[in-house]
């Protein structure tokens, strides 16, 4: 009689406990803390995991350029440009990812003609290797590309770089503004300034040839003969109209 006694007792008290149990549940749910965690579906609800960028098609980009030394051991440092580009939707609401092509053309502002509108360098992006250079910011999602330009040895040089995407998913392209941007170097005295353009009769014999910009520490580019070179076979030809000299956007 009383082991059953004390049987009946072990039963309540464990039914007491669990109905208790489930009100302070609902009670703590209730509170701001347990809203919260509520809301939490882990593990995609870990608020420091980052998100999945928004993707479209672009109607604008900002593109933000500096000078930049690259070195690696047995290579001889190269100097160039470090470029960071966000793309952004009608939304206008934050940075978006794309799929598509990125052309960048480089300008040596060295006595530039002003009729002279063919680009000294072309660095070609094609969509499998942008997407490489993805990454996350601050401010959203970004592309982060390096365009060589020559050795740190070489003169100081002004160079106006203007960024092109076309998108594969159809819309208008999409053009950056001109930017400027001075590479630091030696200075070169008055009677040895060339004309942007201008080659010797050993370099136009040689050639160019369009080479495509990878995921490897070394971009390629595309670097005109004489200026007025037909592009490669499978390369589109674009003509961009720049500012006089001196007037950079």
């Amino acid at each position: 009689m009383k082991k059953h006694l004390a049987s009946r007792i072990v039963t309540l008290s464990v039914c007491f406990l669990a109905a208790g149990l489930a009100t302070g549940c609902a009670s703590w749910r209730d509170t701001g803390a347990g809203k919260l965690v509520s809301k939490l579906d882990v593990p995609d609800g870990v608020p420091w995991k980052s998100k999945k960028p928004r993707s479209g098609t672009p109607r604008r980009m900002v593109v933000t350029w500096t000078d930049t030394v690259k070195q690696q051991a047995g290579v001889d440092a190269e100097r160039g440009f470090g470029g960071r580009i966000f793309f952004y939707d009608a939304s206008e609401s934050e940075p978006i990812a794309v799929e598509g092509q990125l052309v960048v053309y480089a300008f040596d502002e060295s006595d530039r003609l002003p009729t002279d509108n063919q680009p000294d360098k072309r660095y070609v992006f094609p969509p499998e290797q942008l997407a490489l250079h993805e990454g996350d910011s601050e401010l959203g999602v970004s592309y982060s590309v390096w365009l060589p330009w020559d050795k740190v040895s070489g003169k100081q040089t002004d160079v106006s770089l203007i960024a092109r995407f076309e998108s594969l998913h159809g819309g208008a392209l999409v053009m950056s503004e001109q930017n400027r941007v001075r590479l630091p170097g030696q200075l070169t005295a008055p009677d040895k300034v060339q004309v942007a353009g201008h080659t010797s009769a050993s370099e136009a014999a040689s050639g160019s040839a369009v080479q495509y910009a990878g995921y490897t520490t070394t971009v390629e580019y595309e670097q005109p003969a004489d200026g007025k070179q037909a592009p490669a076979a499978g390369m589109e030809s674009t003509t961009i109209k720049l500012p006089a000299r001196g007037k950079d956007r």
